[in-house]
C-alpha cells in the first residue's frame, strides 16, 4: 500500500526512526536526510517493520521532539542531519 502525502518541496519535515532491534539507532531525522528519505528509509529491499518504523511526518522539530518524549517515552536523540 502506498500513501500519498501532500508535501511541498521546500517544507521542513521531521521523522522519528523507532528501531526495536537496535535502540541506539532511535533518532530524529530531517525528511530530506538520505537515511530517512521522507520516511521510506534508505534500504529498499527490506521487509517494512522488521527492524523498526518511521513515525511522522512532523511539521517542526519541536513537535517531533514533543511526540518522542511525551507519547513514545524515548529520549529525543537527533541524527547528525539535524545537528
Amino acid at each position: 500500500m502506498k500513501i500519498e502525502l501532500n508535501i511541498q518541496p521546500n517544507e521542513d519535515l521531521y521523522y522519528y526512526y523507532m528501531n526495536w532491534t537496535a535502540r541506539q539507532d532511535n533518532k530524529i531525522h530531517k525528511a530530506t536526510c538520505r537515511f530517512c528519505n521522507y520516511g521510506t528509509g534508505s534500504h529498499q529491499n527490506v521487509n517494512r517493520g522488521e527492524n523498526g518504523v518511521w513515525v511522522g511526518p512532523f511539521s517542526s522539530l519541536e513537535l517531533c521532539v514533543e511526540h518522542v518524549q511525551n507519547t513514545l517515552n524515548f529520549p529525543p536523540n537527533l541524527h547528525a542531519c539535524c545537528e
